[in-house]
């Protein structure tokens, strides 16, 4: 799992990168950005499973900058991160998964963060096989159904066999 943060205070920014990485997520890895521009030029569809921005930042706020993303990847997790809640209405105009407050208690970060995270597990879900030297993934909401007839199993997807 890929998680972009994007917060122009060092402070909260490794302060999330910390909570991140205590939770022991298998396989993640977590990229710090200091402001939305910083995060646009590096993106690219499909990079990232999960995004958390900063609402407020200079040059480009975290609104806009996930306008943009959408723009580029529709199925990313977007979460904002921020002190002030009156923005949670315009998060969710870009198709925001969670609304995070940076003063609220530590337990209730824990909770949003983890509610995240599950999230990205099961909307990124995988079938991966191997057959012979080849090596297969495919994402499970892209699975039709499998049919078996004697030693051979095809599998069906939204795109093809």
């Amino acid at each position: 799992m890929n998680i972009a943060i994007c917060d122009d205070e060092p402070i909260f920014l490794k302060q999330l990168h910390k909570r991140l990485t205590d939770m022991k997520i298998p396989d993640c890895e977590v990229h710090e950005f200091t402001s939305g521009r910083g995060l646009l030029g590096f993106y690219v569809k499909g990079m990232y499973e999960v995004v958390i921005l900063d609402v407020e930042m200079p040059d480009m706020n975290g609104l806009q900058t996930a306008e943009r993303i959408r723009q580029i990847d529709k199925s990313v997790i977007i979460s904002f991160l921020t002190n002030y809640a009156e923005f949670a209405v315009q998060g969710y105009d870009v198709g925001a998964f969670r609304y995070i407050l940076k003063t609220q208690p530590d337990y209730v970060y824990a909770k949003q963060l983890s509610s995240i995270i599950t999230e990205c597990e099961q909307r990124f879900r995988t079938f991966k096989f191997t057959n012979k030297n080849l090596s297969f993934k495919f994402n499970l909401t892209d699975i039709l159904y499998f049919e078996g007839h004697k030693r051979k199993v095809s599998l069906f997807t939204l795109t093809g066999e």
